[in-house]
């Protein structure tokens, strides 16, 4: 026996609102997947920076601390190069005499500065 064509219509338009709406929950559930899916994503992005950020400050300390360790380094040896140097000018100075007249003249120029 053949339905009664309204409600065969009628049927089919339940039918394709049923199937509307299982389609627009089955997007709303991928769309909240997706949300948190990117959610995911970001979080994990930020800790990969952050890591990141972390390696390079302990890389950037660790470069400085060698800069600076082998600044003093050089620092040192032109110091004790300079050292050497002075005292290497101290002993050829200590060497040589003043003539014999010397510290009397000099002592006269200090007395002829002081009017004595």
């Amino acid at each position: 026996m053949a339905g009664n064509p309204k409600e065969e219509g009628s049927a089919k338009f339940e039918d394709a609102i049923s199937a509307l709406k299982e389609a627009e929950e089955r997007e709303s559930r991928e769309i909240e997947q997706a949300r948190a899916g990117k959610e995911e994503r970001i979080a994990a992005a930020r800790l990969k920076a952050d890591a990141t950020m972390e390696r390079a400050k302990r890389e950037a300390a660790a470069l400085k601390e060698k800069l600076i360790s082998d600044a003093r380094a050089k620092l040192a040896k032109e110091e004790e190069e300079i050292r050497e140097e002075a005292e290497q000018e101290a002993a050829e100075l200590r060497k040589k005499r003043l003539p014999e007249k010397a510290p009397a003249t000099i002592c006269e120029k200090i007395l002829e500065e002081f009017n004595v």
